[in-house]
C-alpha cells in the first residue's frame, strides 16, 4: 500500500510541466481561531471564552524531488479576547496573547503545472502560547499562478498545541490566503540530443530531417550542427554536387555551396584534381582564364607558356584563344636569334666570314677582302657574272676569285647542306642546244668547286632558256638571262 501511495504522488506531480522552483518562499496570511483550551469555546471550570486574531506564516521549502519538499516555517500572530466575547470570566484573561510557532516538515505539491498547484504541508515544532509547548499543524490549499514564478490562493490549516502550564491542549484553525514565490527555479534539463551534435532529437526529426542517432548524417566529416550553421546540406556529403565533399571544400577554402567557386567555368573537382587554383579564375595571372587556356592548350599555371618572355595574355591580345592578325602564338616561341660568333653584329647565317669580324657592308668580312657573294635565305647571290669562253663551257680565269668566294662561303657554312648550280641561257638559237650548253656550264662550275668543297653538297643542273630572269626582247635582258645561280636547296 505504501509503494502504491508513493507511485500515486509521483504520478500526480508529473502530469504537467512543474512551475514551482527548487527553493520556494511561502507566506500565509489568515485569521486564527481556537476551538479548545483557555481561549476556545469549550467551557472550563473557571472560564469560557472565544478568541481570534491575525496570523502570518513565512516558510522556505527545498524540493527534494517532486512532489516532496522539506519546509521550515515560522508563524507570528496574536489572539485577541475582547471583554464582550467572554462567556464567563472567573479567571482574568489578557485581552491579547501572542501566538508564535516554529516548525519543520514535508510540503507536497500536486498537479504542479503552469496553471497552479494543490499543496499540503505538515509541520512539527514548538509554539509560544501562554508558555511554550510542543505543537503540530496540517495545512492545505490551492495556488493559482499569477505571473511567472508567483502563485496565490486560499488555504486552511489546523494547529494543535500541547497543554501548557496554565492551559490545556489547544486546537485552532487558520484560514486565509497563501502565496508562494519561486526563489531558485529547478534547472531545466536540456532536451535530448542522442548523437551529441548540438541539435535536439525533435529538431532533427521534425525540422531538419537528419538522423538523431548520427552526429554526421551524410558522413561528409562535418557534424549536422556545423553544416546547418554554415548552410551546407547535412543530408548531402557534397552539397553543390561538384564531386568534392563538403569537408574537403572547407579545408581547401572552396565554397561547398558553389560547384565553381571562382566562376571560371571549371568545376572545383576539375581544378582540385588538376593544377589550377580553384579560388582563382586566372591561376597564372596572365589575363587568360583557366578554362580558355585548357581549351587552347596553353598552360594555365604558367603566364608565359612558350617561354618567350611575353605573357600569354599579351600574345593573345584580345583574349579569344585565336591567333589573330597582329598576334603571336602563345604556344610557340619564336626561334632564338641566330648566333653571331665573331660579334660583328651580322648573324652567322648572313656572315660570309662568321669567324672573323667585319663590317656588314662587306658581308661581315674584313674590308681588305672585298666580297662578291651575298648569302640570302634562298641562294648564294653573286655580285658578278661567271664568265665562260665564247661558244664554250670553260670557266674563264677572271671568274676564279668569284667561285673561290662561293667555295669559302660553303666551307664557312656547313649548315648549308645542298646547293644547286643552275645554268641559264637566253632564247637565241636552238633551244635544245641552249639547254645542253647551260648544263655544260653548270657542270664546269661544279667541277671547279668540287676541288674545294665536298661534291655531295653540289648539284649541277641546266635549264636553258626555260627560266628567264628578264625579257629576251632586248640585249640587256638577254645578257641578264645568260647567268649561273647558286640556289640553296638543303640546310
Amino acid at each position: 500500500m505504501k509503494g502504491r501511495s508513493l507511485a500515486l504522488l509521483v504520478t500526480l506531480a508529473g502530469v504537467a510541466h512543474a512551475e514551482s522552483g527548487q527553493i520556494n518562499l511561502n507566506a500565509d496570511l489568515g485569521l486564527a481561531a481556537p476551538f479548545t483550551g483557555r481561549y476556545g469555546t469549550a467551557v472550563g471550570t473557571n472560564y469560557a471564552a472565544q478568541a481570534f486574531g491575525p496570523q502570518l506564516a513565512v516558510g522556505v521549502d527545498y524540493q527534494l524531488f517532486r512532489p516532496l519538499a522539506l519546509e521550515v516555517m515560522a508563524d507570528f500572530g496574536v489572539l485577541l479576547l475582547p471583554s464582550w466575547l467572554s462567556i464567563r470570566n472567573l479567571e482574568k484573561l489578557p485581552a491579547a496573547t501572542a501566538n508564535i510557532g516554529l516548525g519543520v516538515g514535508p510540503r507536497f505539491r500536486f498537479f504542479d503545472t503552469d496553471k497552479g498547484n494543490l499543496w499540503a504541508s505538515v509541520h512539527v515544532g514548538a509554539r509560544l502560547l501562554d508558555g511554550g509547548a510542543f505543537s503540530a499543524d496540517l495545512g492545505a490549499g490551492y495556488q493559482f499562478t499569477v505571473f511567472d514564478r508567483l502563485g496565490i490562493g486560499p488555504f486552511a490549516r489546523g494547529v494543535v498545541a500541547a497543554p501548557g502550564l496554565k492551559r490545556g491542549a489547544t486546537v485552532m484553525a487558520v484560514v486565509g490566503v497563501s502565496a508562494s514565490f519561486d526563489l531558485v527555479p529547478f534547472p531545466v534539463p536540456p532536451p535530448p540530443d542522442d548523437d551529441g551534435d548540438g541539435l535536439t532529437n525533435a529538431a532533427e526529426l521534425e525540422v531538419h530531417h537528419t538522423d538523431p542517432r548520427k552526429a554526421d548524417t551524410d558522413g561528409d566529416g562535418l557534424r549536422d550542427d556545423v553544416e546547418l550553421a554554415g548552410k551546407t546540406d547535412p543530408l548531402k556529403a557534397d552539397s553543390d554536387g561538384d564531386g568534392v565533399a563538403d569537408d574537403v571544400e572547407l579545408a581547401r577554402k572552396t565554397d561547398p555551396l558553389k560547384a565553381d567557386t571562382d566562376g571560371d567555368g571549371l568545376t572545383d573537382d576539375v581544378e582540385l584534381a588538376g593544377k589550377t587554383d580553384a579560388l582563382k579564375a586566372d591561376t597564372d595571372g596572365d589575363a587568360l582564364g583557366d578554362k580558355l587556356e585548357l581549351a587552347t592548350n596553353t598552360d594555365p599555371t604558367k603566364a608565359d607558356t612558350d617561354g618567350d618572355g611575353v605573357s600569354d595574355g599579351d600574345e593573345d591580345k584580345n583574349h579569344d584563344g585565336v591567333v589573330d592578325e597582329g598576334e603571336t602564338d602563345p604556344r610557340v616561341a619564336p626561334p632564338p636569334p641566330p648566333p653571331d660568333t665573331d660579334g660583328d653584329g651580322l648573324p652567322d647565317p648572313s656572315d660570309n666570314c662568321p669567324a672573323v669580324a667585319g663590317p656588314a657592308d662587306n658581308q661581315g668580312c674584313p674590308k681588305e677582302q672585298k666580297q662578291l657573294v651575298v648569302i640570302t635565305k634562298e641562294k648564294i647571290e653573286i655580285l658578278e657574272k661567271v664568265y665562260f669562253a665564247t661558244r664554250d663551257a670553260s670557266v674563264l680565269p677572271k671568274s676564279f676569285p668569284l667561285l673561290d668566294q662561293v667555295a669559302a662561303v660553303l666551307k664557312a657554312h656547313p649548315d648549308i647542306k645542298k646547293v644547286q648550280i643552275e645554268g641559264h641561257t637566253d632564247n637565241v638559237g636552238d633551244p635544245q642546244k641552249n639547254l645542253a650548253l647551260s648544263q655544260k656550264r653548270a657542270d664546269a662550275v661544279f667541277k671547279y668547286l668540287s676541288q674545294k668543297v665536298d661534291p655531295s653538297r653540289l648539284e649541277p643542273i641546266g635549264y636553258g632558256p626555260a627560266r628567264p630572269a628578264d625579257t629576251n626582247d632586248t640585249p640587256v635582258g638577254r645578257e641578264k638571262n645568260r647567268r649561273v645561280e647558286f640556289k640553296i636547296v638543303g640546310d
